[in-house]
């Protein structure tokens, strides 16, 4: 049985389903913490969910710094195709990306 996260941790795991093992541990962990969560103070339960979204918002924050390479190539690529006067069509390999490390965006 897949699900989200099953997905998620494969993608993060250079596209490899991790051992049983280790997705047990990671549901048991998941089990866990939701009963710990359950059973805090309401006030204890919201301090902890605005340290959680502080610590997500920090990690998004640095893939947008990892990323921006990226978006601002994609760009610079569609002003100067409109520039040129073509109907702007996305290439991974104009913007300098390997088309064979990419699952979209092939050409």
């Amino acid at each position: 049985m897949h699900n989200n996260c099953d997905n998620a941790l494969a993608y993060l795991n250079n596209k490899t389903m991790p051992s049983q093992g280790f997705l047990r541990g990671f549901r048991l962990y998941g089990v866990i913490i939701i009963f710990v969560g359950a059973l805090l103070p309401m006030a204890a339960a919201w301090d902890v969910a605005d340290i959680m979204m502080g610590g997500m918002c920090f990690l998004n924050l640095i893939a947008c710094v990892l990323l921006s390479r990226v978006a601002i190539g994609t760009y610079h690529d569609y002003v100067a195709q409109r520039k040129a006067g073509k109907d702007p069509v996305f290439r991974a390999k104009d913007i300098g990306l390997n088309p064979d490390e990419l699952d979209y965006w092939k050409d």
